[in-house]
This record gives structure tokens, C-alpha cells and sequence, in this order.
């Protein structure tokens, strides 16, 4: 895949170092700053109900303390039988460790790594995001014709 978009196959992963290495020393988590933020994404979080929200993770995804603090189906990536499109940012808080761990139990994933988005690939890079999307579901749908 072309532009900062990283197209990932199983073969081309290698091991998940280059990619943990964040750049200054530190995760980036400045996209998700009220100035930096793209409208509709300022929208969304301002209208988005919380409840459910502060049910499932507490008040923070980054000490989860609700009900999901445990849940964790890792062990049961395996069964995943259908073609599985993963997609993440750089500075996202799902880390390359979480999606290599999901591509490589997943028999069918490919994954792409956006260099310059946070959780919101689909609103960052968008462009990248749906050229991504669109090359998946064509693959996907030549291989069953």
C-alpha cells in the first residue's frame, strides 16, 4: 500500500519492535487534544452518551476499572474463519503488541498501520483509511468468485 499506510502481511511483520518505539520516547497521545481534533470527531464525543461508556471501562481507557477490566478472549482469536481487516494509528492506544497479537492469531487478518492517526484512522488519514477499505473488500471478494 502506497502513502503512510502500512499494508502488514504475516510474512512482512518480523517482530513487533520497530513499531512499539514511539517517536520522542514517548507515546503520542496530543492527536486527541480539543485543538487538534476534526470536527465531526468533537461532535461525536460531545454528544456520545457516557454511560455505557463509564459502565464498560470507568472513567478512563487508560486504567480500565468497569466491568471489562478482565475480559479477554485472546485465547479465542483462532476461531476467527472469515477474511479480518485490522486497522490501527501510530499513536493509537490499541498498540501494535495488541493488533500483531490479533493479526497473528487470525488466520485470515491483514493489518494496516497508519502512521499519523490515533484510534480514528477512518477521520485522520481518510483518504489512506479508505483506499485500505476498498483493497481489502476487493480482495476479499475476488477470492470467493
Amino acid at each position: 500500500m502506497g502513502g503512510s499506510g502500512l499494508h502488514l502481511s504475516k510474512t512482512q511483520m518480523g517482530t513487533s519492535s520497530s513499531f512499539c518505539s514511539s517517536r520522542n520516547g514517548t507515546r503520542n497521545i496530543s492527536l486527541f487534544l480539543e485543538e487538534k481534533r476534526q470536527p465531526q470527531v468533537a461532535r461525536a464525543f460531545d454528544t456520545m452518551g457516557q454511560q455505557v461508556y463509564y459502565t464498560m471501562s470507568g472513567p478512563s481507557e487508560f486504567h480500565v476499572v468497569g466491568i471489562i477490566k478482565d475480559w479477554d478472549r485472546t485465547n479465542r482469536l483462532h476461531e476467527i474463519k472469515v477474511p479480518t481487516l485490522i486497522t490501527s494509528g501510530f499513536y493509537d492506544e490499541s498498540t501494535p503488541l495488541i493488533n500483531e497479537t490479533m493479526h497473528n492469531e487470525i488466520a485470515s487478518s491483514e493489518w494496516v498501520l497508519f502512521e499519523h492517526s490515533s484510534h480514528m484512522a477512518h477521520i485522520e488519514e481518510m483518504e489512506l483509511y479508505m483506499q485500505a477499505m476498498r483493497d481489502f473488500l476487493h480482495r476479499v471478494e475476488n477470492a470467493a468468485h
